[in-house]
């Protein structure tokens, strides 16, 4: 049975390199990433990154959005529940993350519930933060 955690994160709103369209991020507590990282097996973490970004869930990005129509969310807190359990697909390590209050932010404004950029990898969960990479 899967066992989800419960936390909450905080909503950011950013520029995007190479795209006119605002970035919204979900900002998570950097514990959750920080447990995570120590849990994985030293043969395995000794080749794992850490993320550019500060632990996050990418909520919107590189979509057509205006900054007017996201600026309304920032710092607003969100909640999410996530599976606890690691995954890796080779190149990246994340958690899968589910979100009823971000897949209706998404909807409010006229976006799909989720899209391959919000996605893990594997296509499981709605969300995902990543929790490293070997690139």
């Amino acid at each position: 049975m899967l066992k989800l955690y419960k936390s909450t994160g905080i909503l950011s709103v950013q520029k995007q390199d190479k795209s006119p369209y605002p970035k919204l991020t979900c900002l998570v507590d950097t514990e959750i990433v920080r447990l995570t990282r120590a849990l994985i097996p030293p043969i395995y973490r000794a080749n794992l990154n850490r993320t550019k970004f500060a632990p996050h869930i990418t909520t919107i990005r590189k979509e057509p959005i205006s900054l007017s129509q996201i600026l309304p969310f920032e710092n607003q807190e969100v909640e999410f529940s996530y599976d606890p359990r690691v995954v890796s697909g080779g190149v990246y390590w994340w958690l899968n993350v589910w979100s009823e209050d971000l897949l209706q932010l998404r909807k409010s404004l006229g976006l799909q519930g989720s899209t391959f950029l919000n996605k893990p990898p594997s296509g499981f969960a709605d969300f995902h933060i990543t929790v490293g990479n070997t690139k």
